[in-house]
């Protein structure tokens, strides 16, 4: 009995670690409004949201940095329906450090400048080339300009959240896990039998 204790165990603690250390993704978050804008359906004073996705393989938010080369997709909203979206093409270099934290988990860095020319990039209109996101503004589409009130490098006007998601055990542990189930099943069929 005390084996198969011991067993369920190592299994039950393999399972509780490997999820306990993955890794997970953060939101860095950046919020202003437009002062003026060419770009349909925005207007000035609308609400403009910039979300940037990014994992540097970390399992938390305190004491941190995050490359460009770390970040995975952006996305922009502002006004009631325009939007832009980004998966590649972001300025700098992948070694490039976007965004830091402190032993608390607050940003302390912000050098994310916006995103250089790629055909993924799509906007309420299409995708392509024209659409850019700057420092101070965003283009569409079709050439139009909207300007931010705040610089993307102010550091009060973006925030940093880990994205919410139930860990999930690596194929390796599952692996582990079920050659353990199936271990434990046979030692207590044989003690079973005794």
């Amino acid at each position: 009995m005390k084996r198969l204790m011991f067993l369920a165990g190592v299994v039950g603690a393999t399972l509780f670690g490997s999820m306990q250390a993955q890794a997970i993704p953060v939101q860095f978050t950046y919020t202003s409004y437009i002062t003026d804008s060419t770009v349909e359906g925005v207007d000035p004073d609308d609400i403009v949201t910039l979300n940037i996705i990014a994992d540097n393989g970390g399992s938390g938010l305190n004491s941190q940095s995050w490359t460009i080369g770390d970040i995975i997709s952006g996305s922009l909203s502002a006004g009631p329906s325009y939007w832009q979206s980004y998966i590649d093409g972001w300025f700098s270099n992948a070694s490039w450090t976007a965004f830091a934290t402190d032993g608390a988990g607050n940003l302390i860095t912000t050098a994310f400048y916006g995103t250089t020319s790629s055909p993924n990039h799509q906007d309420s209109y299409g995708s392509g080339d024209p659409i850019y996101l700057w420092n101070s503004e965003f283009d569409d589409y079709d050439g139009g300009t909207a300007y931010f009130a705040v610089y993307l490098e102010t550091l009060d006007n973006w925030s940093v959240t880990a994205v919410d998601r139930q860990p999930v055990p690596e194929p390796g542990t599952w692996l582990l896990l079920g050659s353990g189930l199936a271990g434990l099943a046979v030692f207590r069929k044989r003690f079973a039998q005794k």
